[in-house]
């Protein structure tokens, strides 16, 4: 995801180069193309290095193409039949992607015999867990901040 991240980056370098060289007008704002640019070169490389990760480069290769042109194609339908700020349809495309990208990454994984050992581990570990006062009290504390941080940040 990071490695994606990076490339998502250089994309929107890259446009915005484009953009400001005069090769690619500018439809809507300035950033359109650069967010829109950083957008699906994020989900490009996600999904080519999930399709290199499990070798499924025809899927991978079709997903790739998909999310290409997904995040143009959401923004100017966004911006054809709304006038709101174009974070909210960039925002969507990039988690829905993400999500999308995971759930192909886990429909291809299988696991192995040492995730079942992990796995085994992991669930003695959660069922010999008795929390304590201090646990709890712990636990009480980190949630009444995060409601106060919740009410601040919408206040």
């Amino acid at each position: 995801m990071r490695r994606s991240l990076a490339i998502g980056i250089a994309g929107w370098l890259v446009v915005a180069s484009l953009q400001t060289a005069g090769a690619i007008p500018t439809l809507y704002r300035p950033s359109l193309a650069p967010a829109s640019g950083l957008a699906a070169i994020f989900l490009t490389a996600l999904a080519l290095l999930v399709a290199y990760y499990h070798n499924r480069w025809r899927i991978g290769a079709c997903v790739a193409i998909v999310t290409v042109c997904l995040p143009y194609a959401v923004n100017l339908l966004w911006i054809r039949f709304s006038g709101r700020s174009l974070l909210y349809p960039l925002a969507a495309v990039v988690l829905i992607g993400s999500i999308g990208l995971y759930f192909f990454h886990r429909r291809y994984s299988v696991p192995t015999l040492e995730d079942d050992a992990e796995l085994a581990i992991v669930k003695k570990i959660v069922e010999d867990f008795k929390p304590t006062w201090v646990d709890r009290l712990i636990a009480l504390g980190i949630i009444v901040e995060f409601v106060l941080l919740v009410i601040l940040l919408l206040w």
